[in-house]
């Protein structure tokens, strides 16, 4: 009889305790990447939202000069006003402080917001905004060039890491486009061009903003839309000098600032698809 009793009192303490566990547990969403992530939650009752985001492309097309023939890093083009024969092997520029824009006027940045456009590099023509809240978007803004305090801050990680070739010192901050190549007319046979500066009359900075018309930009969850735009090399020449006269600069200057301001005025937009 005694151990019948026990047996009983053993079962309704397992009850019981069980009974308390269970009243003790916290039901609620336990996923840290949910609009409710519940951090008391000891139980997921699969109540957790997602925002509704998508993926921005901004796609840079290349052509050169004034045909706008296609052009890519290794082809071998004449210039259609200074007559210089240029091969290219490497392009690359900074693109800095997107913010996309909604229609009720909400706009949106990423978190990391200083880019490396590299012609010659694999899926580096383009750059990749990922997590893009869904809506309906009308215009991009954009600078081009890195702010002051980027140059000052000493080099940073991502595109701005030191192993990406763009970061000369603190002093001197980060080149901002970066062309080198071959011409036969250069007194080297190649031609050297490391733009930067970031302060006074000779700054690169430039801020543009590109209206997408009327037909906008969806993003929609999980999709992808892109950014077209159109860049045009041959236009560092546009005011500056013929490759035998000028064929390398690689400080901060009245040189560099009308070679990178002839390219950075005539990026221009061309259509979202």
């Amino acid at each position: 009889m005694m151990k019948n009793t026990w047996i009983q009192l053993s079962l309704a303490t397992v009850a019981v305790v069980g009974l308390t566990l269970s009243s003790c547990s916290t039901k609620g969403c336990m996923d840290e990447e949910a609009l409710n992530y519940d951090v008391e939650a000891t139980k997921d009752d699969g109540s957790c939202e997602y925002a509704e985001v998508g993926e921005v492309e901004v796609q840079f097309n290349y052509i050169f000069g004034a045909t706008m023939i296609d052009w890519e890093v290794g082809s071998t083009l004449k210039h259609p006003k200074t007559q210089d024969t240029l091969t290219f092997s490497e392009f690359k520029f900074y693109v800095s402080e997107i913010v996309l824009v909604q229609e009720d006027g909400t706009e949106w940045s990423p978190e990391e917001n200083a880019f490396l456009v590299c012609a010659a590099c694999p899926d580096a023509s383009r750059i990749k905004l990922e997590d893009v809240p869904a809506g309906q978007y009308v215009e991009i803004k954009y600078q081009l060039g890195l702010s002051p305090e980027v140059h000052t801050s000493g080099p940073g990680t991502g595109d701005l890491a030191e192993a990406k070739g763009m970061f000369l010192n603190s002093t001197d901050g980060y080149i901002m486009l970066l062309a080198e190549g071959a011409s036969p007319q250069s007194p080297t046979g190649s031609f050297t061009f490391h733009l930067s500066g970031f302060t006074g009359d000779y700054a690169l900075q430039m801020e543009k903003r590109s209206d997408f018309f009327d037909d906008g930009m969806s993003v929609v969850m999980d999709g992808r839309s892109t950014i077209n735009m159109t860049c045009n090399p041959a236009r560092l020449w546009h005011s500056a000098p013929i490759v035998s006269e000028l064929h390398e600069v690689t400080v901060a200057g009245e040189a560099a600032h009308t070679m990178a301001t002839a390219f950075f005025e005539n990026i221009l937009f061309s259509g979202v698809e």
